[in-house]
């Protein structure tokens, strides 16, 4: 009675479906139950006399059925649009699923696009040290920036900074918006792009991340501290993939140069040049260096000459388990006309606890001259912890100590706090 029953089922319901297949489990267990009923109503009679027990099995056998039916359809309907999709992008059948994603998102970016762009940040900085002269500062910034693209080439960017907004400067004006970045860049490839204005030294790893909300602390490492690079320069600059290594950047400009003690200002001293190399080596280090020269245009030699600047950065990153990142930045700057050579390095570690916090560690140490004079060696220690409570807002605190070698130049300790929201 079994293998007639079960004979009768391949009859009546065909091969079974492959069980491995995900699509036809439901048919499966469906042909199941179907085996099951065609079972007990063919060998019903020979252990029931109630004829209402076959009928019932006979009526869940025709549901089962049914719903195997169903299920067929269902299966050819999906099979023929997946014939038709493959028809429409691959005549010969063969379709590359990741190249039509990958088309289909870069259409719908592209669509998504405006001819102009307006973002940038503001934020708060908060700093009590124990200095003689410095004590408690309140600086509120302010930053915003203009994307324009002009074509599938061409685009152009402008950015205005405002910098301690409510004291006063050396002319005793409050502070104003100043033009930080204004260039436009031609695009021509991957390998190839071409900048002309005003745009962010690309120096090392730190100097471009200038925006404060963007930076893990809130003070500088020393060698941003004492302006010994620009911020930014004025000039030409390409740019772009390294064509004979997949995992590498460059950037080459020539520019004015820029003051050493105004960095928003042209320096007519002479022309500067600047070019900087990077490249991930495996893919958690990343290696880089940067070469700058200027001629530099409030210190002159005894002839009367500028001095000229040199400066070589090389620095590294590397990512290491539990979401820790380490990295590091030396600069060696060559002066001319008998002054001193400057030494700075500083080295970081930064340890992600969660998605929303992090720990943040550096020490930085090297020739300093923003105390008594350019032979005093700082030493800092900078202790920082940052929370974004939710994307674009980031907080953060920290706590400096740092140290001169000359007698002369005073010691402090300094307590900071930044609260920031990127728009």
């Amino acid at each position: 009675m079994l293998l007639f029953g079960l004979l009768l089922l391949n009859k009546k319901t065909g091969d079974l479906p492959v069980f491995g297949s995900n699509k036809c489990k439901s048919k499966v267990i469906l042909s199941s139950f179907c085996a099951l009923s065609a079972l007990l109503a063919y060998s019903a009679p020979a252990y029931a006399g109630d004829a209402d027990v076959l009928k019932q099995l006979q009526m869940m056998q025709k549901q089962i059925e049914m719903q195997n039916a169903k299920i067929e359809s269902l299966q050819e309907k999906l099979q023929g649009q997946s014939t038709a999709v493959s028809s429409a992008f691959a005549a010969d059948g063969d379709v590359d699923v990741e190249s039509i994603v990958e088309e289909y998102l870069d259409e719908y970016k592209e669509s998504q696009e405006t001819a102009v762009k307006v973002g940038g940040n503001m934020g708060v900085t908060y700093t009590d040290n124990n200095k003689a002269v410095g004590g408690q500062t309140f600086n509120p910034s302010l930053e915003v920036f203009f994307d324009t693209r002009l074509d599938d080439n061409w685009s152009a960017f402008f950015e205005f900074a405002a910098d301690s907004i409510f004291e006063s400067n050396e002319d005793e004006t409050e502070g104003e918006f100043e033009l930080e970045r204004a260039y436009v860049r031609y695009t021509h490839s991957d390998s190839l792009n071409v900048t002309a204005g005003k745009f962010i030294t690309p120096y090392g790893l730190y100097n471009p991340e200038h925006w404060l909300v963007a930076t893990d602390s809130v003070s500088n490492p020393i060698h941003n501290e004492n302006k010994y690079i620009p911020l930014a320069n004025n000039g030409i600059m390409a740019s772009g993939a390294l064509p004979f290594a997949g995992s590498a950047d460059y950037n080459v400009w020539v520019s004015t140069g820029s003051k050493s003690t105004d960095t928003e200002s042209p320096n007519d001293a002479g022309i500067a040049y600047g070019a900087n190399i990077k490249g991930n080596v495996t893919e958690n280090v990343l290696l880089g260096t940067s070469v700058y020269t200027q001629a530099n245009h409030t210190v002159t030699g005894p002839n009367g000459r500028f001095r000229r600047e040199t400066s070589v950065s090389p620095y590294f990153s590397v990512d290491l388990p539990h979401d820790v990142r380490v990295r590091g930045e030396y600069l060696y700057q060559n002066r001319n006309e008998n002054f001193k050579d400057i030494d700075a390095w500083y080295a970081d570690a930064r340890w992600n606890m969660n998605d929303k916090t992090y720990l943040y560690y550096r020490l930085d140490r090297g020739d300093d001259e923003t105390g008594s004079g350019a032979s005093d060696v700082r030493t800092g220690h900078v202790l920082a912890v940052g929370y974004k409570p939710i994307p674009r807002v980031k907080l953060k605190a920290e706590y400096s100590d740092v140290k001169f070698s000359d007698p002369a130049t005073e010691d402090y300790r300094q307590w900071a706090a930044y609260a920031g929201l990127v728009f």
